[in-house]
């Protein structure tokens, strides 16, 4: 379903008057996206400090910018971010859940008015 009101088209000039190169906001983007909520998730209920917070979305954050602007640009490189896969190969398999449905729907809105 297309979102008819014009928010997220505030949203993308909101990101554009603080950054008009957008690709310089896309490491926060993936940061906020990958770990934020689960972040704030923790933070309340775990009593997780604002410090500690703003720590942690720092160093998610620069994260992000290393596989944006190094790992992924290298296609070696690429490949050998898989070993970051080793010690967590029991985990659940990864799936795209409604929520993910959700926000890729948003996305694909917000491509259209670009």
């Amino acid at each position: 379903m297309k979102n008819n009101d014009n928010s997220d088209l505030v949203l993308l000039k909101m990101v554009a008057a603080k950054e008009p190169d957008i690709t310089k906001v896309w490491p926060k983007a993936l940061a906020n996206y990958l770990f934020r909520e689960i972040i704030e998730d923790a933070h309340v209920k775990y009593g997780i400090s604002q410090e500690d917070m703003k720590e942690m979305n720092k160093k998610a954050a620069n994260r992000a910018k290393a596989f944006l602007d190094v790992i992924v640009q290298d296609p070696k490189m690429f490949h050998a971010f898989a070993s970051y896969a080793a010690f967590v190969m029991e985990w659940d398999a990864p799936e795209i859940t409604e929520e993910e449905e959700d926000i890729i729907e948003m996305l694909d809105n917000m491509a259209d008015l670009l």
